[in-house]
């Protein structure tokens, strides 16, 4: 296993950043795009937010088991008359980007899991490996269909979920994902089917214009990912570094194509763009290139030192080994900071052990489909776990409080059950309270969901941290926003 998730699982060093997106082939424009205008959305970023404050499809059944901002559209068939509610996850556990995905399939295994040995509601497990494949994942989701799933977790990315909203939105299927984070979504046409566990990326965008004012910059370059999670979040930042009286000097394409290997010509860009500082917006494969470019060739010009703020956790990070000085030796870097969706507490800290528990015993195996090189990326959590395991238990709580196995019937109880009520933190302990009659809020291992009317959390939590001496993403604490 790589050593940064190992450094993920100490509880004191911070995790897993936005590895948590799954890197997949974009339908947007090319990088070879140089030009200073800002992104150009397929979907325009909402106008208002109603907070208070991805190579195969095969689709397999899990290994583990033991046995919007519009109301859902009402259904024009019967309630569902299986006895068994059907959980389906619609995510990667062959490809590239599998080493995420696998953590958030445990984590739904485990969820389902504590839901049939409460005894209170009959459920199954069943599974589609998209390998974060744009050109599979519409079979995928019907894939998972023909095996009756009544509520799907995924897609892992934004692009992906993009992909298909009009599938979610016909089928009438209720579908949470673990780490879409895009702000495109919050208003996107989804029959009032699609919800998400993580924070919106106008949080995110925040932290990012935060820190940069913060540190004192004054003109700051945009790095970022042309696809519908990079350009959003770039929007979301530059706006709010402009209201603040912040230059975004230059706006830099990362192109996500797997094919593309090199990036000099971006680097060159941000070399010239006269900037003290730069965000990155990029998953782990263009973004360990991108920066390994950046260093030698910020050497070979002794160019002068930035601040850089960046997404990504890396399984590989491109600053090692480290210089022997330290952080600031590093060719053309002052500092290197970022941010994650994650919130610290004592329950999150509980899940975790007992997920390293789980994947450590004798019982536990992947999928038949998964790599034994894979597979080791399951024994760690990673920073979107516990919001999977949660996607899976509103799902479960739902269909239970709406006494319906339908999708149509329980969609309308999925924003309830996280708010409103009296507290709850398990499912067992929330179930019980469903059975009595009382309305329940449950606050997940993610955190309070509190989800807006739109199906995502109101506000957002962040672990902020920087790249210590020891090439060591430091925590310096967690910064809520609403």
């Amino acid at each position: 296993m790589h050593k940064l998730f190992k450094r993920i699982s100490s509880g004191k060093l911070i995790a897993g950043v936005a590895c948590a997106l799954l890197l997949l082939v974009s339908a947007c424009g090319s990088s070879s795009d140089s030009d200073e205008s800002e992104p150009t959305l397929a979907t325009p970023l909402p106008s208002s937010f109603s907070g208070t404050s991805n190579p195969s499809s095969t689709v397999t059944t899990a290994p583990i088991a033991t046995t919007s901002t519009t109301e859902p559209q009402s259904s024009t068939t019967s309630s569902n008359s299986d006895a068994s509610l059907t959980i389906g996850y619609l995510l990667a556990s062959t490809g590239e980007l599998a080493s995420f995905s696998t953590s958030l399939i445990v984590a739904v295994q485990m969820a389902v899991e504590d839901a049939q040995a409460a005894g209170f509601q009959d459920v199954t497990l069943v599974g589609a490996d998209t390998a974060s494949s744009a050109e599979t994942i519409s079979s995928a989701f019907d894939g998972l269909l023909v095996q009756s799933a009544d509520g799907i977790i995924g897609p892992s990315s934004s692009a992906l979920t993009t992909m298909i909203l009009p599938q979610i939105a016909e089928s009438q299927t209720v579908v949470v994902s673990p780490s879409a984070t895009s702000v495109t979504l919050t208003d996107a046409d989804d029959g009032g089917f699609f919800f998400r566990t993580p924070p919106t990326d106008l949080y995110w965008g925040r932290v990012f214009s935060d820190r940069v004012i913060a540190d004192g910059g004054k003109k700051t370059a945009i790095v970022y990912r042309n696809d519908v999670f990079g350009s959003s979040l770039a929007t979301v930042a530059s706006d709010d570094l402009q209201e603040n009286e912040v230059e975004v000097v230059d706006w830099i394409r990362l192109d996500p194509d797997p094919s593309v290997t090199s990036f000099s010509d971006q680097v060159d860009q941000l070399l010239e763009a006269e900037a003290d500082s730069f965000i990155l917006i990029a998953f782990d494969r263009e973004g360990t290139t991108f920066l390994r470019e950046y260093f030698e060739t910020a050497e070979a010009r002794e160019s002068p030192s930035l601040n850089a703020y960046i997404t990504e956790g890396f399984t590989e990070p491109p600053w090692e080994p480290l210089p022997a000085d330290g952080v600031s030796a590093l060719p053309g870097i002052n500092s290197i900071k970022g941010a994650a969706p994650s919130q610290e507490s004592e329950a999150r800290t509980a899940f975790e052990e007992r997920y390293r528990q789980y994947t450590s015993s004798d019982q536990f195996s992947c999928p038949e489909s998964m790599s034994e090189e894979i597979c080791e990326f399951t024994r760690e959590p990673i920073a979107y776990t516990p919001a999977a395991y949660d996607a899976a238990i509103i799902i479960m709580l739902a269909s239970l409080q709406a006494g319906s196995n339908d999708a149509a019937v329980f969609a309308y109880e999925i924003n309830d059950v996280t708010r409103g009520g009296t507290k709850c933190s398990s499912y067992e302990e929330c179930a019980r309270l469903i059975r009595d009659g009382t309305d329940i809020d449950y606050d997940g291992i993610s955190g309070p969901l509190d989800f807006t009317n739109a199906g995502e959390p109101d506000r957002g939590t962040y672990q902020l941290w920087s790249l210590n001496d020891l090439g060591q993403m430091q925590s310096e604490g967690q910064l809520t926003l609403s």
